[in-house]
């Protein structure tokens, strides 16, 4: 039996976690989340200590976007003609295997970072399919009614473990080593895979079967012949280019700005991600929104001025709850556009759609 979609008081932010499938997936995806995230810092940690360079930490980062930009809308088509429980799985167990074999490496001492790089390509050939199949299924899960609040959850879990996780693993790795910390994110990524194993999608897209090509150009008309979804599509992408790169520019802030080093670029890092969580729960718990244009316009003005104020506030105290209430604005923003997007788009172009 379904539960029902009403609920009450702050029991209303969990309502999606009610369906046991979703519930599943949401534990493979925080699961999933955390591994990933924390994978980051150890990547770039293991990137320095094997070569002793900066520019290393710039090459293995790169070696994964390049291939997840170019890759991804061959994954939303993917996601669109297969199971996409099985391929969120089968990258899963690659995912394992891999970290696997570093793992193995790292212990017998052989670890170099050509083996590393070569990982990295690969995990990031894995993700492009692994992602729009994981987003779309959702929707598959929860249905219309409870999707703004089953995409909200997700939103926080992810926004949780991008401050968590690089916090974990950095005084995982001080406290007993490297090492430890890799088996801990295999088995993180065990979790996960196994998590999926028992989701269960009962609604499955049949359609006819085109060329890889074919299916791209009919997404990518998809989105240029629907106004709201190219409207929503150029808001994600232009206030993300122009305003989201300022947590880069954090460490600055923190070293020339106030002073306070590595410990105010915790704290500052800390403020952020808090923030991305209060703003994708508050959506969760305000569920359907009437009026999605208006309130992300809103949000954008919320966030615009909040970075504003912050960089020019004279005092480090004052420019915490200001990056606390710009991740927040800003992560309010993008659960409503990702949500709305989903609700706009059919089952049958879902995956292309969320890929690009």
């Amino acid at each position: 039996m379904e539960p029902s979609p009403f609920a009450t008081g702050w029991k209303s932010g969990f309502v999606s976690l009610r369906i046991r499938m979703f519930r599943l997936l949401f534990i493979s995806n925080a699961a999933f989340f955390f591994a990933m995230n924390g994978q980051m810092l150890v990547r770039s940690y293991l990137a320095f200590k094997l070569t002793d360079s900066a520019i290393a930490l710039g090459v293995i980062n790169l070696a994964f976007a390049i291939p997840m930009l170019i890759i991804s809308p061959f994954g939303g088509v993917v996601a669109d003609r297969f199971n996409r429980q099985r391929i969120v799985m089968a990258g899963q167990a690659i995912i394992v295997v891999n970290e696997l074999i570093v793992l193995s490496l790292l212990i017998t001492g052989v670890l170099a970072f050509w083996h590393l790089l070569t990982m990295v390509v690969l995990m990031a050939c894995v993700f492009p399919f692994m992602m729009p199949a994981r987003q779309s299924m959702t929707a598959d899960l929860v249905g219309r009614q409870l999707l703004p609040n089953a995409m909200a959850l997700t939103m926080s879990a992810m926004n949780g473990a991008r401050v968590i996780a690089p916090a974990l693993a950095g005084f995982i790795i001080y406290l007993i080593g490297v090492r430890w910390m890799y088996l801990i994110a295999v088995i993180m990524y065990g979790i996960a895979f196994f998590a999926m194993v028992n989701v269960r999608v009962e609604r499955q897209t049949i359609r006819e079967q085109k060329s890889v090509l074919s299916d791209m150009k009919e997404g990518i008309k998809y989105v240029a012949n629907e106004p709201t979804l190219r409207v929503l599509m150029l808001f994600s992408v232009v206030p993300m280019l122009l305003g989201m790169p300022f947590q880069a520019l954090l460490v600055v802030f923190s070293d020339n700005v106030w002073n306070t080093g590595e410990r105010g670029l915790g704290i500052l890092n800390a403020a952020a991600g808090l923030g991305g969580v209060v703003g994708s729960f508050a959506v969760a718990y305000l569920g359907e929104i009437k009026k999605p244009l208006r309130i992300m316009i809103a949000c954008m003005f919320g966030f615009t001025g909040s970075l504003f104020l912050f960089a020019l506030s004279p005092f480090f105290l004052l420019a915490l709850p200001l990056v606390l209430m710009a991740d927040t604005f800003v992560n309010m923003f993008q659960t409503i556009n990702s949500t709305t997007t989903q609700l706009i788009i059919p089952d049958h172009v879902r995956g292309r759609v969320m890929s690009l």
